[in-house]
């Protein structure tokens, strides 16, 4: 019995292979492209607490995320997990404090039973904290954040004073290159 492949077409086949192929160096030429590759030294500790976020002069609720990496090398690999339940706050130069929430997620779970199915609630914690929806920072003000985790250890970041924005009268770019051990391979930036 013979069988009739539909629509077959080499040169179909050729072109989306080529696309491909080209679509995928660039992708790892794009990856590679750092300028400057930041070294990390890390002590003998596998897991990394990475608490990132900002706040501005705009009136609005401004997001800090708490993740613990481990595996840690010089990328990451593994998992990359949410704190949760950590104790997250702002404190400002004069003193007042603005207590961040944790963001919680809230799902209805749908389990079988034998006689059919079952759905409970399930929270779910994300490790994002957020302050108050009103929350301005002022300008010529300091602050800084402190977390304390649930295992009691704690971080503090240094006090920051917010400074106005200058006005952009300009805008220009300089393009650089840096020489690399293969001259076949150029480091170019901007």
């Amino acid at each position: 019995m013979l069988y009739k492949i539909p629509n077959f077409n080499l040169s179909n086949m050729l072109n989306k292979t080529v696309a491909i192929s080209f679509i995928s160096l660039l992708f790892i030429f794009g990856l590679t492209t750092c300028i400057d590759p930041y070294i990390i030294v890390s002590p003998d500790e596998k897991e990394f607490i990475t608490i990132e976020g900002l706040i501005g002069t705009t009136k609005r609720a401004y997001e800090v995320r708490i993740t613990l990496a481990n595996q840690f090398t010089n990328t990451i690999r593994g998992n990359i997990i949410p704190v949760h339940d950590a104790i997250v706050t702002i404190v400002d130069d004069l003193g007042n404090v603005y207590p961040l929430q944790e963001k919680v997620l809230s799902e209805r779970v749908y389990c079988t039973l034998r006689n059919g199915w079952i759905s409970r609630p399930e929270t779910i914690k994300t490790g994002r904290y957020y302050t108050q929806q009103d929350f301005q920072a002022k300008i010529e003000r300091k602050y800084k954040l402190e977390v304390v985790l649930k295992n009691g250890k704690s971080y503090q970041s240094k006090i920051q004073e917010i400074i106005p924005t200058p006005e952009i009268d300009s805008i220009s770019m300089r393009p650089f290159s840096t020489p690399t051990i293969n001259p076949l391979i150029q480091n170019t930036g901007i």
